[in-house]
């Protein structure tokens, strides 16, 4: 019987370029593998792209937080459609549903049957790290190319997708997980709950969700799961998360370093558990914007001391005054407090 072969694709790098990009997708917080390329690229004729990954991994090295399109950004302007090819013509002609960073295209942003059908060939031509699925139909998630991502955004959920995600291939990769529902009520708690549970899911590091409706289960679920203590930002707005979920949540044995929960009604009641909590005295960023506050919770947070690590403070949109956002600012707990939205 003959071998199956993998068929030619037209790449944009110079022929043999598989095993480098095999090492780079093996190991992708690492530069050394991409500097390796970009040598092999100039000593191959590709010296544009040998610089522009070169620039890119120096930009990221030494201004992480800026963003993926300022570094080279003349060379690519210059070489897009070239870096771009053998990709979809649909990727290739709408630079909103791509971005390069350190050198490759990190992330796409594609409807949900056209990973189904893509997918693969675009795994095999970058170093791919964040999907983004518009129109997440549930058979979408048994992709095998979703494995080894780690960054993953549906918008457009079910219950029934979130069932087919808690048995997909990426739950061992994810880090990065950003749900949003194709309305309030179109998840119950248990999906929720089995997603979270999964004993796969050990890498989390960032996690988003938005109109869920389901706050107070989402961190119960997390709360009750000490493997979850990975997770560094938790972004949940508009959820219904209230004094109950703030319990929960001032409990949860992690690392948070970003807080963000916009629009949701946790009262000074919310407030006062997170200042009792023994976990949240790490926290870089603070987000309580129209979490209908009070004067009461501006005296909390100022006499709190797990205020001096938190340099970004959103409590814009609550029923508080001057004076007592004043208590906040003027707190000797807010040493290293610059932004502050009231």
């Amino acid at each position: 019987m003959a071998r199956s072969r993998t068929p030619k694709v037209d790449a944009p790098y110079p022929p043999g370029w598989e095993p480098f990009l095999a090492a780079i997708n093996a190991n992708l917080d690492d530069d050394t593998p991409r500097l390796v390329f970009a040598d092999w690229l100039q000593e191959n004729g590709d010296e544009e792209r040998a610089e522009f990954i070169r620039i890119q991994c120096e930009g990221h090295r030494t201004q992480p937080s800026s963003p993926t399109d300022v570094c080279g950004s003349d060379l690519l302007r210059a070489n897009r459609r070239r870096w771009l090819r053998g990709l979809p013509r649909y990727l290739v002609d709408n630079p909103k549903r791509w971005e390069f960073s350190r050198g490759f295209v990190t992330l796409v942003s594609v409807k949900g049957p056209k990973w189904s059908a893509d997918g693969h060939l675009i795994r095999r031509l970058t170093a791919l790290e964040h999907l983004i699925l518009d129109r997440v139909y549930p058979d979408v998630m048994n992709s095998p190319a979703l494995e080894g991502l780690r960054g993953l955004t549906l918008n457009g959920m079910t219950s029934e997708t979130v069932a087919t995600l808690t048995n997909s291939a990426i739950v061992p990769s994810l880090v990065d997980l950003l749900l949003f529902p194709i309305s309030a009520a179109a998840i119950g708690d248990r999906y929720l709950s089995d997603l979270f549970a999964h004993p796969a899911l050990t890498r989390l590091r960032r996690l988003t969700l938005d109109r869920t409706h389901r706050g107070n289960a989402v961190v119960m679920a997390l709360a009750d799961v000490p493997r979850l203590a990975t997770l560094e930002e938790f972004h949940i707005q508009s959820s219904g998360l209230d004094a109950s979920g703030a319990e929960a949540l001032a409990r949860f044995p992690g690392r948070l370093r970003v807080l963000s929960l916009p629009a949701n009604p946790l009262g000074d009641e919310g407030v006062r558990q997170f200042v009792r909590s023994p976990f949240l005295r790490g926290l870089v960023e603070l987000g309580l914007g129209s979490c209908e506050l009070t004067n009461e919770s501006a005296r909390l947070l100022a006499g709190w001391d797990g205020l001096q690590s938190v340099k970004a403070l959103n409590i814009f949109g609550n029923d508080i005054d001057r004076r007592s956002a004043n208590l906040i600012a003027n707190s000797p707990n807010a040493r290293n407090l610059t932004d502050f939205r009231r």
